[in-house]
């Protein structure tokens, strides 16, 4: 569940309160009013607003005229599938609806569970990778550099074309990596089409969020050289999402 906030600083009492009681059917996160392209992505058109993300893909947007606990938790325990009884003592579900935490990351991370919605199966979609070398050397600036370089470009879309980012763990991925022939060090940058004709395009230069939109403003204006991918098949992705403790 997503709230969209015009608020600078800060999380109001009433989402804490919320995301207490449905912590285990629901997976809050907070957006910013500056983060255009999450926005036009659940076509959020006021602040604040709510959108529920279903596991189906059929997200649901908050009507209620009030931003108060009452209506909102009635909203919200009709579309968190496990009713919660708010007078209970224990008011903790045992099961998780099973909300898709990469819908509500910024930039998250490529894998089994998160490929194909995030971008392998969408139309006209660009895959921008930061290809890291494992989970724990992923570095949270370049990650805000993609971010901040997706925000920019959220209106940028031309001739059916959209830009979606995230990040792979190599070390998890071995084989689904190795088609983009990467030499050096990582983290490397990667320009995936997955489409009909796969391709991909290697980012030369830094991972800083000018360099990034250097590459792609290439891409929007026919200049940029694509690499066929052999065989036109990209390996599975073989990686959980999350760890499993």
């Amino acid at each position: 569940m997503l709230l969209f906030t015009n608020s600078k600083k800060g999380t109001p009492f009433v989402y804490r309160a919320l995301s207490q009681n449905f912590e285990k059917t629901l997976q809050f996160g907070l957006i910013r009013e500056s983060e255009d392209a999450l926005a036009k992505k659940y076509k959020v058109k006021s602040y604040p607003s709510l959108v529920v993300i279903k596991a189906d893909g059929k997200n649901v947007m908050y009507d209620g005229k009030e931003f108060l606990y009452s209506p909102i938790f009635e909203f919200l325990n009709v579309h968190s599938q496990i009713f919660v009884d708010p007078n209970a003592k224990d008011n903790q579900p045992k099961q998780s609806s099973a909300a898709k935490p990469w819908l509500v990351v910024p930039v998250p991370k490529l894998s089994a569970d998160s490929g194909n919605d995030i971008c392998l199966k969408k139309d006209g979609a660009l895959c921008i990778i930061l290809v890291a070398k494992d989970e724990a050397s992923v570095n949270e600036k370049q990650l805000e550099e993609l971010n901040a370089v997706g925000q920019n470009f959220a209106s940028k879309i031309s001739r059916g074309i959209s830009f979606y980012f995230m990040w792979v763990d190599s070390a998890a991925e071995p084989e689904f990596t190795s088609v983009f022939n990467l030499e050096g060090d990582l983290p490397q940058l990667v320009i995936l089409n997955p489409g009909k004709r796969k391709r991909y395009l290697l980012h030369e230069g830094d991972i800083t969020e000018k360099s990034i939109e250097g590459t792609l403003d290439k891409i929007l204006g026919g200049d940029a050289r694509f690499k066929t991918i052999k065989g036109n098949k990209m390996p599975d992705l073989v990686s959980p999402y999350e760890k499993e403790e």
